[in-house]
């Protein structure tokens, strides 16, 4: 379960820092970050992160989270740890 939390925690961090527009440019990141899974794989991650893909600022369609945090590495070893986004005043 270790390996799927990680997993989880750099999908989050990717999306969150870049603009991802396919699933193969995600596998592609992934695999760079040193995760190997099978694109059935990827699919049930976004799934389960309630990923969801809409146009950007620049009309290019991206994958968003859609309980947005900010994400950062943290820590000698890479960590991914949340930092909760501010909440928005009315």
């Amino acid at each position: 379960m270790k390996v799927k939390n990680s997993r989880l925690d750099a999908i989050r961090l990717i999306l969150s820092t870049q603009e991802i527009g396919s699933q193969e440019e995600l596998l592609s990141v992934l695999a760079q970050e040193g995760f190997k899974l099978t694109q059935a794989t990827l699919s049930r991650d976004l799934h389960q992160l309630r990923v969801v893909k809409t146009v950007g600022l620049q009309g290019r369609y991206r994958y968003v989270l859609t309980r947005p945090q900010q994400y950062r590495h943290a820590g000698e070893q890479g960590e991914v740890r949340a930092v909760a986004a501010p909440q928005e005043t009315n």
